[in-house]
Order: structure tokens, then sequence, then C-alpha cells
């Protein structure tokens, strides 16, 4: 079964703490396969370190070319780490990937339709998309919760791990799972509403 992943760049130390045994254990009950891979800062990056570490190869797809992409690891907003930092950390998981496939987006002026784009395209090469996520629909394009949107839509089933850390996973069907959307967690409210 091949993954795809999203999530929460901004990862405190506590929560990737948690998150950690959580993932280790999600990726140990699965066969190796491939994780898709934007390579962003924070939950793609774990989750692709895990991967590694687990046996599974990593399919990195960047929304645009590699110079222009690591304009965004400039300022990271991982705590601690340095520009310098992010860049080799980067670099390191891109060159252990087992594909690498850049999509044919521009980064300036806006850079959102290729972060949207690349969100679209490791959840259309997967069979199931984990999510690293806080819960909080925002309306940024490209973003974690575009992303669950678009999977739930193409009735792509979803592994909701909530960012924090401290709570287990839940399988999210693509609403299949819910016979009305009222039963909805508040936070996927917005989901029955595509």
């Amino acid at each position: 079964m091949n993954l795809a992943i999203t999530g929460a760049r901004l990862l405190p130390d506590a929560a990737r703490a948690g998150l950690q045994p959580r993932l280790r254990a999600i990726v140990a009950a699965l066969p190796p396969a491939m994780l898709f891979t934007p390579l962003a800062e924070g939950a793609d990056r774990l989750a692709a370190q895990v991967a590694l570490a687990q046996g599974w190869r990593i399919a990195a797809v960047l929304p645009f070319a590699q110079a222009d992409y690591e304009q965004d690891f400039a300022a990271p907003v991982t705590p601690g780490a340095t520009p310098a930092q992010c860049l080799a950390e980067f670099r390191a998981l891109l060159a252990a990937a087992s594909e690498v496939t850049v999509l044919d987006h521009a980064r300036h002026p806006d850079p959102r339709p290729g972060y949207e784009a690349a969100g679209r395209a490791v959840v259309e090469r997967a069979d199931l998309l984990l999510a690293i996520w806080d819960g909080e629909r925002n309306n940024r394009r490209g973003g974690t919760a575009e992303t669950i949107r678009h999977a739930a839509t193409i009735g792509r089933p979803i592994l909701w791990l909530p960012s924090d850390g401290t709570r287990p996973a839940r399988v999210i069907d693509a609403l299949a799972a819910f016979d009305d959307p009222r039963d909805l967690p508040e936070a996927l409210g917005w989901l029955a509403t595509r």
C-alpha cells in the first residue's frame, strides 16, 4: 500500500516526540512500499525519515524546480533549525528518494498553485493519505486541509494523525464511514460541504 503524506510544517519538539512512535507503528503495520511526499518541513520530512528507516522507498514530488523550491527553506519554521540545516535535511532526503517528480509550476509570483498541485499529485499516486494535521480548516490554497479535501473528493482513504502527537490516528474513509454529516467531528464538518 503506497502512502501519501500531508501535514503541518511547524511541529514543536514535544509534538515530534509524540508523533515519531505513532508514525513508526503505522509504517511498521504496512508492508514496505512507497511514500509520496513533497518533502516540506515538518510532517513531510518526519514521515520520510521514519519510512526510510523502516525500509520504505520515498518518491519526492516537488512543486517547482529544485532551486526555486529551496527558497522555501531560507526561513525555516522548524524550531531551532538554521537555513543551512533545513536545506541540508531537504537535500539528503531528496538524494534518498527513489523517484523525483518536478511539477511544472512557477514559484513566482504566487507559489500556492504549485503547492496545491503537489498535494494533489501525492494523493493521486497513493492508496492512502496520511494527514498529520491539527484539524483546523484554513483557506490556504495548497495547504493540508485542501489536500485532505481533495483526497476525500476522489474517495481516497485518509488516516488522520493529530499533529500535537498526543492522540491516536483515526481513519476517515472519504466520508463513507459516517452515516450522517452531523456525526462528523466539528473539525471535519467542512468536508461534508464538498
